[in-house]
């Protein structure tokens, strides 16, 4: 298993310095193939542990600007910035 919340910062760097955009997280990560991230896919990729920290649990919700519980590419980029902002995050 990738080491998962650094995984998404550098799949997300990768994907934008290369020119191509929002669609390399929803690509990667999501389980069902609708276009979008669940609580789940992000569990997923990141381990059970990113569950329990309040921080992270937070920025999901934050992200998730029209509240359907989805992160579309917009709102998981806009994830995955928050994220690089927590501090005592090892990317």
């Amino acid at each position: 298993m990738r080491n998962g919340l650094a995984w998404i910062v550098m799949c997300c760097s990768v994907v934008w310095s290369q020119g191509g955009g929002e669609i390399g997280i929803i690509e990667e990560l999501d389980s069902d193939g609708d276009g979008k991230l669940s609580w789940e896919d992000v569990i997923n990729d990141m381990g059970e542990s990113a569950g329990e920290r309040t921080e992270i649990v937070e920025t999901f919700k934050i992200a998730d600007e029209d509240g359907d519980n989805l992160l579309n590419e917009s709102e998981a980029n806009h994830f995955v910035e928050l994220v690089n902002d927590l501090p005592d995050t090892e990317y």
